[in-house]
C-alpha cells in the first residue's frame, strides 16, 4: 500500500489486489466504464495519441476514484505522479492470476466438500443443483456485463458459495452490501473457485466416462467458456450426492438485482 500526502492529509493507494477493497475498485471501473472505445483501444496500443486534455481528466477522475481524495485536492497533483498512481493501480482492470481458498468469509462456512467414487475430491461439491444452477447463470451475466457491473455479481457468486440457509432478502443485501469491504483477492477468489468445482466435476465425469486414473485426467482438462455450457446439458442425476436445499427465493432474489 503506497500513500500520497497532499496538503498534510494523507491518502492510500493500492497497489495489489488484496489491499484494494471492492468498493474502490468499482469506483475506478465506473470512471473506465464511461469512457468511450477509442479511448480504451488507445491506451492499451498507443496511449501517446490520446488527447492530453481528455487523458489529465481521465487521471483526475481515475485517482479521485481510488483515493477517495476530493477532485479539486487531486487536481493539485503534478501530472506525473498522477500516471504515477495510475501506473500503480491499473491491476484493478484485470484479474488476479492466484486464488484463495478461504473455508469461512465473515462467519458463513463454504459449501461442505465430497470424494467422489473415483477419488476425486471436490471441494464444494455438495452444491445443490439449485446453487450450480444460480452460479452458472452468474457466469453468464458477467460474460455480458461491464467492468464493474461483474464486481456486483461476483459478491452475489460469493454469496452462493458460502450459503445461509432460507436466508431473507434483507439479510442477503446486507451480505452483499458487507462484501464491499473484501479485498479484490478475495472477491475474484469466488469466481475461480467456481471454476476450480467445475473444473473437479469434468474431471469426475470425464473420469467415469473413459475409465482413466484421476493422475491422468489432470493435464487433459482446462476449463473455458465452452466447458461452462456443459452445466446446461449435464443430467441432473449425475450429482446425485446433491444435498437439495431450498434456493427458488435466494435465485429470484440474485437474479432480480441484476436488472
Amino acid at each position: 500500500m503506497q500513500k500520497i500526502k497532499i496538503d498534510g492529509q494523507r491518502y492510500n493507494i493500492p497497489t495489489a489486489y488484496s489491499e484494494c477493497n471492492v468498493l474502490t475498485a468499482k469506483k475506478a471501473l465506473l470512471v473506465w466504464d464511461v469512457q468511450d472505445k477509442e479511448f480504451k483501444e488507445l491506451i492499451q496500443d498507443n496511449p501517446e495519441e490520446i488527447d492530453e486534455g481528455v487523458w489529465i481528466n481521465f487521471l483526475i477522475n481515475w485517482v479521485v476514484a481510488v483515493t477517495g481524495a476530493k477532485e479539486d485536492i487531486v487536481k493539485r497533483i503534478h501530472f506525473v505522479d498522477l500516471n504515477v498512481i495510475w501506473n500503480s493501480t491499473q491491476f484493478i482492470l484485470s484479474t488476479p492470476d492466484q486464488f484463495l481458498t478461504i473455508d469461512k468469509l465473515r462467519g458463513v462456512s463454504i459449501t461442505d466438500s465430497i470424494k467422489t467414487l473415483s477419488g476425486v475430491e471436490i471441494i464444494g461439491g455438495e452444491a445443490s443443483y439449485e446453487q450450480w444452477s444460480l452460479m452458472n447463470q452468474l457466469t453468464v451475466l458477467m460474460n455480458e456485463a461491464k467492468e464493474s457491473r461483474r464486481l456486483d455479481l461476483l459478491k452475489k457468486m460469493l454469496s452462493v458459495i458460502y450459503p445461509v440457509k432460507d436466508e431473507s432478502k434483507e439479510n442477503l443485501n446486507k451480505r452483499l452490501k458487507d462484501y464491499d469491504t473484501l479485498s479484490l483477492l478475495q472477491l475474484y477468489s469466488g469466481w475461480f473457485f467456481f471454476v476450480e468445482l467445475l473444473n473437479g466435476w469434468l474431471l469426475a465425469i470425464q473420469h467415469l466416462k473413459s475409465n482413466q486414473t484421476a493422475e491422468e485426467l489432470k493435464g487433459q482438462i482446462r476449463v473455458n467458456q465452452s466447458k461452462m455450457q456443459l452445466l446446461k446439458s449435464i443430467e441432473r442425476s449425475i450429482f446425485g450426492r446433491f444435498t437439495h436445499i431450498t434456493w427458488q427465493k435466494q435465485m429470484y432474489w440474485l437474479l432480480d438485482l441484476t436488472k
